[in-house]
């Protein structure tokens, strides 16, 4: 039933939700609330409108956020409405319809006043107009009591407006699917620059091994939506043997992409050869050194990790990398979960210079654009374009050219141009109308 009494609610705010839901129906959970809208430039106040697409969530009533170009990225609406909230076994996953007409990070988040809050995301994938319920798992925090609740409904640098809904938030038991639904976003650097051991963008020199009998984490391969990504189940550590020993001095990072259900310190470890370039027990001239990465491993969610060469001090020499190891937490120990890497790669910096002042010149018209766009350049030069869609994804393939691009595959919507010469890249937006 969604209509409850203002006395139920008040109720619920103090047993909890495992059975309730806040649907935003006319005198409803939700509803009845007083909610602030934050970080969203002239910030307009959350609606309650009728359901402008009952397929999915029949709800009469849903919430209505109008995100602003000016805003920021994580624009917001909170409440205290929920009043002291427990979570526990029977209320820790939550699930929330959401329809917008862009692929972006909604995020749940609780908070108390002073204290320690817990936000969770998750990704949308339909665009088309149609609801999409999406699983927020605070399992982690149980036990936990928080005071506000807050949508962060919109994750994304804005180029316009966007109106997103959202609605019947419940509360339940058990935990949310643990698996990826795609690949991680494709990267965007030169091919020149890269050296690929695993992914669908570069061409690969596949490892001999992905996995070695002494690591801790069993290896295979995962379809994650069109993508086969590699699954490490029960990871602790686990080593990756090259299939040709790799000279670290030509290269600036190594960079991978993560996806894992629970959230956990991520690290890698190179091990060089040394001058004999042979692997060896005991060590004669071989040396290792682990770099835990500075960027935070979320749930759910593809994360890129990058990780300057220049980090790892302990090698004693580089000219001879046989082997990576992954490690969720660290070397010292850490929690064991099932991890799931994409985009495995080594990369070098473009170096500065004059081309990179040429490349700052290059003029793009017109734009917003529909079906041309025009390069402009100081001398005529000739550029490699492709174009990214904003979850990363190649939708146009790299062109040679120098004065105009056909766009008139693309729908309308804000994309990612990648402009090249030689070693150096710039990147532009563009709108397609």
């Amino acid at each position: 039933m969604k209509k409850m009494t203002l006395l139920f609610i008040a109720m619920i705010s103090y047993v909890g939700y495992s059975q309730s839901t806040i649907d935003f129906e006319t005198g409803g959970a939700g509803a009845t609330w007083t909610w602030t809208v934050d970080q969203n430039d002239t910030n307009p106040a959350l609606e309650f409108v009728a359901n402008p697409n009952t397929i999915g969530n029949t709800s009469a009533i849903t919430a209505k956020l109008t995100t602003k170009s000016a805003g920021q990225a994580w624009a917001l609406a909170y409440s205290d409405g929920i009043g002291n909230f427990t979570f526990d076994a029977n209320n820790s996953l939550v699930k929330m319809w959401v329809r917008k007409n862009v692929a972006t990070d909604v995020a749940v988040k609780f908070e108390i006043p002073m204290g320690i809050n817990k936000e969770v995301k998750a990704t949308t994938t339909v665009t088309n107009g149609d609801w999409e319920e999406l699983s927020f798992d605070f399992s982690s925090v149980i036990g936990s009591t928080y005071s506000r609740i807050v949508i962060i409904p919109d994750f994304l640098a804005r180029s316009s407006d966007n109106i997103v809904y959202f609605d019947q938030i419940t509360f339940n038991a058990g935990t949310p699917p643990a698996t990826p639904s795609s690949g991680a976003p494709a990267p965007t650097k030169a091919d020149s620059d890269v050296y690929s051991f695993f992914g669908n963008t570069y061409t690969n020199t596949a490892p001999s091994s992905f996995s070695q009998s002494w690591g801790d984490g069993t290896v295979s391969d995962y379809t994650a939506g069109t993508e086969v990504v590699k699954k490490y189940a029960a990871l602790d550590f686990q080593a990756i043997s090259l299939s040709s020993n790799v000279d670290l001095s030509n290269y600036t990072h190594i960079h991978v992409d993560v996806w894992t259900p629970i959230a956990n310190a991520f690290g890698v470890k190179f091990q060089d050869f040394g001058a004999d370039g042979v692997d060896e027990f005991p060590n004669v001239d071989d040396s290792e050194y682990e770099v835990q990465s500075s960027t935070t491993q979320s749930s759910e969610a593809w994360i890129g990790h990058d990780f300057a060469i220049s980090d790892f001090t302990g090698l004693t020499r580089t000219a001879n990398l046989g082997q990576i190891q992954i490690l969720l937490g660290s070397a010292a120990g850490g929690t064991k979960g099932d991890v799931y890497i994409d985009n495995l790669y080594l990369y070098k910096a473009p170096t500065a210079g004059s081309e990179v002042y040429s490349l700052n010149s290059v003029k793009m018209h017109p734009n917003p654009a529909n079906g041309i766009v025009k390069f402009s350049t100081a001398s005529n030069e000739v550029l490699s374009v492709s174009v990214y869609n904003l979850l990363g994804k190649q939708v146009i393939p790299v062109q040679t050219l120098q004065s105009e691009l056909d766009i008139s595959s693309l729908s309308p919507g804000v994309f990612i141009l990648a402009i090249t010469k030689s070693e150096n890249k710039i990147t532009k937006k563009l709108i397609v109308k």
